[in-house]
């Protein structure tokens, strides 16, 4: 199973030069029957992205609605996966900075359900790492477990 942040799904619908491999991914996931999921926070990131990059909202709601009838799953956080957000909002510090609330919540989905997290945002990775339970976009193969 993966949790697919923000960072990952907005490949989606931009033309960034990763975009392939966020493309593939869901793909894999179609064909492989591999569960994906995000917090639903994720549909307000996607709309924030679409709506600075002038990317019409129909866009982003046909892509999700699209990827839902595949089987990708929003999921609204309980306390103990906000809990384990929170940790690992924490465990930064001042020097190198704290991860953000919302890259938390995707990283807790995954610890929370055994899942890894597959995001783009390489800064949160390496702040977060030690959590365990992720994987870069640009490292993801279709060899990683699920």
């Amino acid at each position: 199973m993966f949790v697919v942040d923000a960072s990952v799904f907005n490949k989606l619908f931009l033309d960034e030069p990763d975009r392939p491999q966020a493309q593939a991914l869901f793909r894999y996931a179609i064909r492989n029957d591999v569960q994906l999921m995000a917090p639903s926070l994720l549909l307000y990131e996607a709309l924030s992205v679409a709506l600075h990059y002038e990317v019409p909202f129909e866009v982003v709601h046909a892509l999700l609605d699209a990827q839902r009838r595949a089987g990708f799953t929003l999921i609204e956080p309980h306390l103990a996966l906000l809990k384990r957000a929170e940790e690992i909002t924490k465990s930064g510090n001042p020097k190198a900075g704290h991860p953000a609330l919302q890259d938390a919540i995707y990283h807790a989905l995954a610890l929370e359900t055994d899942g890894t997290l597959v995001t783009a945002d390489r800064k949160y990775a390496a702040k977060t790492g030690k959590f365990g339970g992720l994987v870069t976009l640009s490292d993801w193969q279709e060899s990683i477990p699920v």
